[in-house]
């Protein structure tokens, strides 16, 4: 496969994978669609460029310069889309768990729970989670919780991200002081547990390079150099391929704001994903063509695709029959669902109004959430 044919692919399969997604809401995965459509933001100025090149090996060696630079971000999506040619075109990048900031201070990438030492520098016991988020994730759920805790080797309080697979969890939203870490879960509160897979820490905290976790690896870490990153490609489209490759980005700006879980019911997710279906082969086709027939079909994409008016805003409760894909405890209670509409199943947000707190609950690939006057008795016997 060539270099721009494995561009076009990239492209294609993008808004393919992002379409399949939004089909059916009862499926939804927010994190997916957010990072499929954020390849897009800096990437598709140079993809309409490099097609608008005359020359062949010219318009190739600007593709693979393009895929090399995207492949430092995104390079385990880019070999799983495009296979053994893509795997023999981008290298494979050193990912130390360990580095230095220019400051010299040492630094962690994200670590196995077992490895991060969080029993020995942080109070568990008098830990809070500040936000805990379970969601849709492929074909299961994923848990996310930000944490804040004691320091216990210097003075002050330190944050740390715990993430995770879920296949079963329940806690109560008031009940998240004290934390226990186990090989593949974590306990929380008084008998609110996640549990499922392998956890993963990612330490937010300045003062990390002073803990017993850091200074038992110090020495191992090099001290910091500055990298030099390769620069970004610069080949831009013209003309109406110009205006195409703005639209383009447009729509998968607009996509990306599901980043944001309260974004969800806002952005119109089909009406901006099905107009882009093929927009890689299509653009490819157009490039072809000549003079003002050139122009003509690339400017019609442009006028299909772009900007979209949101949807209602946020709701504030759930209706009956909603399938929810997103629970999140933080300041308050935030969820996504799937709402049945005419035979589809649409993604709506909410931000529920439950001054007391919720129970939530995910099991047997079903996520659920009740007030706490009710549900709350079930943690301990579900635990």
């Amino acid at each position: 496969m060539s270099a721009v044919g494995m561009f076009v692919e990239l492209v294609d399969r993008s808004v393919q994978r992002i379409a399949e997604i939004v089909a059916d809401g009862r499926r939804f995965d927010r994190r997916e669609v957010a990072r499929l459509a954020d390849v897009w933001d800096n990437n598709t100025s140079h993809f309409f460029g490099v097609l608008g090149i005359r020359n062949r090996w010219l318009r190739e060696r600007a593709a693979r310069a393009g895929l090399r630079w995207m492949g430092e971000f995104h390079r385990e999506w880019m070999v799983e889309v495009c296979g053994e040619p893509m795997r023999r075109l981008l290298p494979v990048p050193a990912e130390p768990l360990y580095y230095r900031d220019s400051a010299g201070r040492l630094r962690a990438s994200v670590l196995p729970v077992a490895v991060g030492g969080l029993d020995g520098d942080y109070d568990l016991a008098r830990a809070t989670a500040r936000v805990v988020r379970i969601e849709r994730s492929g074909d299961g759920f994923c848990g996310l919780m930000v944490v804040r805790a004691p320091r216990l080797f210097t003075d002050g309080v330190g944050e740390f991200h715990l993430e995770m697979p879920v296949s079963r969890a329940v806690f109560d939203s008031a009940d998240v002081d004290g934390l226990q870490l186990g090989g593949e879960q974590v306990r929380i509160g008084r008998s609110g547990l996640l549990a499922g897979g392998a956890v993963t820490v990612g330490i937010d905290d300045w003062e990390w390079h002073l803990s017993r976790a850091a200074r038992a690896v110090q020495d191992r870490v090099p001290p910091w150099r500055e990298r030099s990153r390769r620069r970004p490609p610069v080949r831009r489209a013209t003309g109406a391929a110009s205006a195409a490759a703005w639209a383009f980005r447009e729509s998968m700006v607009q996509i990306r704001r599901v980043r944001f879980c309260g974004h969800v019911g806002r952005v119109a997710l089909e009406s901006l994903v099905v107009p882009l279906a093929g927009a890689g082969t299509r653009a490819g086709e157009a490039a072809r063509l000549r003079g003002a027939e050139r122009d003509r079909v690339f400017q019609s994409m442009a006028d299909s695709w772009g900007a979209v008016a949101d949807h209602r805003p946020d709701a504030s409760r759930m209706p009956d029959m909603a399938c929810l894909t997103l629970v999140e405890c933080a300041d308050g209670v935030s969820v996504n669902f799937a709402e049945p509409v005419d035979g589809r199943w649409p993604v709506r947000a909410a931000r529920l109004e439950r001054p007391g707190g919720v129970f939530v609950s995910c099991r047997d690939d079903v996520l659920t959430i009740g007030d706490r006057a009710v549900a709350g008795g079930r943690a301990a016997s579900e635990s």
